[in-house]
């Protein structure tokens, strides 16, 4: 599994997945890449850590903690893309713990939105209080993206099991 994780130092503080399955960034120039022997991505990026916990069927939540503001955006688009190019059809985007989001992370979901929604997928989010009332202003009455107050009641709209 490879994923585009831009750094603004060119090194990649790199965090074990839940799972157990260490990291290893390549060791290329230009966007860092992340290969996990695992079906669970994990990236801490400074301001922002990442990841990605598949769920049954084609579902997973992308996991978000920090910061996403113009320098941690592209990761989260870059994440978007990564779940597209797998297939996965419905997302839910955990921001529970994102204390801050600046008009580039908005920008960023809606754009992951528009990769996933291209596909014929599906995004909703749970959201800390600052990043739901961001939504709630810019895309009033859930335009863009669904959201919902707790992880289970996301899974339970997808029809899952948790």
């Amino acid at each position: 599994m490879e994923f585009d994780c831009p750094s603004r130092d060119g090194r990649l503080p790199l965090q074990p997945s839940n799972s157990g399955g260490m990291m290893q960034p390549d060791n290329r120039s230009g966007p860092r890449r992340i290969r996990t022997s695992e079906g669970v991505l994990a990236v801490s990026e400074p301001g922002l850590k990442l990841d990605i916990k598949d769920l049954s069927g084609n579902a997973a939540v992308l996991e978000l903690s920090g910061e996403i503001d113009m320098l941690t955006a592209p990761l989260v688009e870059s994440a978007f893309r990564h779940m597209a190019e797998r297939g996965l059809t419905d997302v839910i985007v955990d921001a529970r713990d994102v204390g801050f989001m600046d008009s580039t992370g908005i920008n960023a979901l809606a754009q992951g939105r528009q990769i996933i929604f291209a596909r014929g997928s599906s995004v909703s989010l749970v959201g800390s209080r600052p990043v739901r009332r961001v939504l709630d202003l810019v895309f009033p009455d859930n335009e863009i993206i669904v959201r919902f107050d707790t992880i289970e009641d996301a899974i339970a709209n997808l029809g899952l099991d948790h």
